[in-house]
């Protein structure tokens, strides 16, 4: 009896090794037990606490045979931002691939939903060393983000309208309850359409798919009623890509805006060119310039098309240089800018 004891308790020394289980029908009111096949070929017995409704998965540890050796975790692994309070650095703990916890601290500002790379400490059985994570990067490639820094995977552009390189945005003067934007392409098809609504307390602006208006593909959103930041954020997912900001006054005339990352980091601006000044006195006459510029190199650039029925930019954009649901944001908030300078003066 008391070997037998002594094997039991030698038994619970076998390495255990996390496997995915979906909660059988049963009462769940208590601990039930269950025999389960493991990844091994063998069976186990596990106990599911109470109260799991029947249908959930679930994460349980059953024994590995003799001489099994685990695999190598990676050095670098892929999570997605939890809810929670993203004004500061958050710290959340997560499930290793061997059923370890680790805790990480996630950086301030990085939306719900967000898919980041966390480095996995040495000490866990990774291969990198440093166990606490930087600040995020700005969105680049995997290769170029050095060790123990922590990587924001923006959502990738999907829909074939937002890679065209040039589309014409037009807002008709004869619109009575509506405000309502139409986007071409070159060949006069008309592949998005923006709509904005006339009472809000903090402005949103929607671009859609078409005029049904059942799928969002980019949302320009104002921050609160009395800030000069407006987010980009992603239509399918939700996720904030960038922002735009009023700049600081300066000493030249017109338009100034910056162009954020999703950590609010400045990358680039937008700036009116041309003939500033007769554009501001009388837009209805002169056709406005602007251009994105990102390290002084301009990168996209907007222009105003003279039509007496309707206020039209043309947007010319590199996709590769910027992404473009950040271009065609900025052009949007460009023709916003005429159209409250053209009813200013009138």
């Amino acid at each position: 009896r008391v070997h037998g004891g002594l094997f039991e308790n030698l038994s619970f020394r076998k390495m255990m090794v996390p496997m995915q289980i979906t909660v059988p029908p049963g009462d769940h009111s208590k601990p039930m037990q269950i025999n389960v096949q493991t990844q091994f070929g063998t069976t186990a017995t596990v106990t599911i606490p109470a109260r799991v409704a029947t249908g959930t998965v679930m994460t349980v540890q059953v024994p590995a045979p003799e001489g099994y050796t685990p695999p190598a975790l990676p050095s670098r692994m892929a999570i997605t931002v939890p809810p929670g309070d993203h004004s500061k650095p958050m710290v959340t703990t997560i499930q290793l691939p061997n059923g370890a916890p680790l805790q990480v601290t996630i950086p301030a500002r990085v939306a719900t939903g967000t898919t980041i790379y966390v480095d996995i400490p040495a000490s866990e059985g990774g291969g990198a060393a440093p166990p606490q994570a930087q600040q995020a990067l700005a969105p680049v490639a995997a290769s170029q983000v050095a060790a123990g820094q922590m990587m924001v995977v923006l959502p990738p552009v999907t829909h074939p309208s937002l890679l065209l390189p040039q589309l014409v945005l037009d807002y008709s003067y004869f619109q009575c309850c509506t405000r309502d934007i139409r986007i071409f392409s070159t060949d006069g098809r008309q592949v998005m359409f923006a709509s904005i609504p006339l009472c809000s307390f903090i402005p949103e602006c929607a671009i859609f798919e078409d005029e049904s208006k059942t799928r969002p593909l980019v949302i320009l959103r104002s921050r609160g009623t009395f800030t000069l930041i407006r987010d980009v954020v992603d239509g399918p997912t939700g996720i904030k890509v960038g922002a735009i900001a009023f700049g600081a006054i300066t000493c030249r005339c017109g338009d100034y805006f910056r162009v954020l990352d999703h950590n609010d980091l400045q990358y680039g601006e937008l700036k009116q060119a041309g003939c500033v000044c007769a554009q501001i006195c009388c837009p209805t006459c002169t056709c406005s310039t602007w251009q994105v510029e990102i390290q002084g190199n301009p990168v996209v650039k907007i222009e105003e098309n003279f039509s007496i029925c309707s206020k039209r930019l043309t947007l010319n954009s590199n996709p590769q240089a910027l992404d473009p649901r950040m271009a065609l944001c900025v052009a949007l908030l460009c023709l916003l800018r005429e159209m409250t300078r053209e009813n200013n003066n009138n």
